[in-house]
């Protein structure tokens, strides 16, 4: 469809289409002042960790490291952001947030997971206005250094975040952590 025949064509969002037809984009822009649009949130990371749900991690915390079925190991990481688009957490597109999580050994990578491009997901709990999270990511360590997982265990290992928003808008975290084999 050319631009020229999306102008003809009538909003198909109502509550958009009522606003514009009543003046209400309008009003609500002179209710802030000056026309200038509230401050964004300075963006926010916080890493955590979860299957199907965000739990959330401090400095110095165990983090589980897991065998995989196919030989290799993982642990699940999650994030919870402020200030940063959310996407569209069903599609996967350019609107989309890189996702990236990096599991360190004495300041060396030791992870084979790439920057995945995913919408997040509305905190659905009091007192999370704004925030987005992602739960349950794998992320797959490298089997020479993690092996055996036995002795892995109580490892020290930094876990770092980064979430970079389509538009460039970025927020990270990095914790010292210690790895805990699930057997």
């Amino acid at each position: 469809m050319t631009p020229s025949r999306l102008a003809d064509r009538p909003d198909p969002r109502p509550a958009v289409a009522f606003a514009r037809r009543t003046g209400l984009a309008a009003a609500a822009l002179g209710a802030w002042g000056c026309g200038a649009p509230p401050e964004a949130p300075e963006p926010s990371c916080a890493l955590g960790t979860g299957i199907d749900a965000y739990a959330p991690l401090e400095e110095g915390d165990p983090i589980d490291v897991y065998a995989g079925a196919q030989g290799g190991f993982h642990v699940f990481a999650s994030v919870r952001a402020t200030g940063i688009e959310p996407g569209d957490p069903v599609h996967f597109d350019d609107a989309n947030p890189w996702l990236d999580f990096v599991v360190y050994l004495d300041g060396t990578p030791i992870d084979w997971s790439d920057p995945v491009r995913i919408g997040l997901l509305p905190v659905e709990e009091d007192g999370a206005d704004g925030a987005f999270e992602r739960y349950g990511r794998s992320v797959v360590l490298d089997t020479v250094t993690v092996a055996p997982l036995e002795e892995f265990d109580g490892t020290p290992i930094d876990v770092e975040v980064v979430l970079t928003g389509a538009d460039g808008t970025a927020c990270s975290e990095r914790l010292s952590l210690v790895a805990r084999a699930v057997l």
